[in-house]
């Protein structure tokens, strides 16, 4: 793959913390500027201030949901708001699976609650903690085809992987500080993390074995001196901090030295 587009901002004076794809859109939350950001082919087409913002995602019918602090914000693909869900967490990512069910991650409790269609509390997945099945500080969360739930807990430095109903079915490990994942529509897992000051994307093929078994995971090396094939795309890069991760167009929001670009990837 080749690099199409490098949307850069005009003052460093700014973090786009998450991004997600929906169509031929991409939506960039920024928490320096508070702004929720919507590019159509590259092109800036809306913007909305709407206070800190970490997290985005877009679900199946095009809505917006976006983190801010304690609070989940639900906005139409106009940007209208259209309802927020409040409560006393601390939300650094959110998924939403293929049911309509809605998972952020709380990095203060150390787990992730599950909300219903309705926004309504309906579990949680892990407590703080170190032991298998706990988590330190989860960032990054994403959700599969399939239905399941993958979460990064980055001071332990693993991915774990849970089924449809929550259980535990695997983890990936070896992962220094991952932060932002996301799957792609073929099971491709991407996970960004941090090395000194180096900054990566793992990439790891997924298959699904069925609800008992949960996925097998098997890393793909990418790296630019031996892509797999022509198709893949170089997805290491010696930047300051690499944020997030949003496989729709392959994107990935950072802040490199004294300009803050979002640099748009093909495949």
């Amino acid at each position: 793959g080749n690099s199409i587009a490098n949307i850069s901002y005009p003052t460093p004076a700014s973090i786009p913390q998450g991004v997600a794809s929906h169509g031929d859109k991409t939506y960039i939350v920024d928490a320096f500027t508070g702004n929720l950001s919507v590019y159509q082919n590259l092109v800036l087409i809306n913007s909305s201030l709407i206070s800190a913002t970490l997290g985005v995602t877009v679900d199946q019918d095009g809505k917006i949901y976006v983190t801010r602090g304690s609070y989940i914000d639900v906005y139409s693909p106009d940007l209208i708001l259209l309802d927020t869900i409040t409560q006393s967490l601390q939300i650094e990512d959110i998924a939403v699976s293929p049911d309509g069910r809605i998972f952020a991650t709380n990095y203060l409790n150390g787990n992730v609650t599950v909300f219903s269609p309705d926004y309504e509390i309906i579990g949680g997945i892990g407590q703080l903690g170190i032991g298998v099945g706990d988590f330190d500080y989860p960032m990054g969360i994403a959700v599969n085809l399939q239905g399941y739930i993958f979460v990064a807990d980055h001071d332990l430095s693993r991915v774990q992987i849970y089924s449809p109903d929550l259980l535990l079915v695997g983890s990936i490990t070896g992962i220094l500080f991952p932060h932002g994942l996301e799957v792609d529509n073929t099971g491709r897992l991407y996970v960004t993390s941090t090395t000194g000051s180096t900054n990566n994307v793992t990439v790891w093929e997924t298959s699904d074995l069925g609800d008992n078994e949960g996925p097998s995971i098997t890393e793909v090396q990418i790296n630019p001196s031996s892509p797999i094939s022509d198709e893949d795309v170089v997805v290491s890069a010696m930047i300051t901090d690499l944020t997030g991760i949003d496989y729709a167009n392959l994107t990935y929001s950072y802040i490199g030295g004294n300009t803050t670009s979002l640099i748009m990837t093909s495949v």
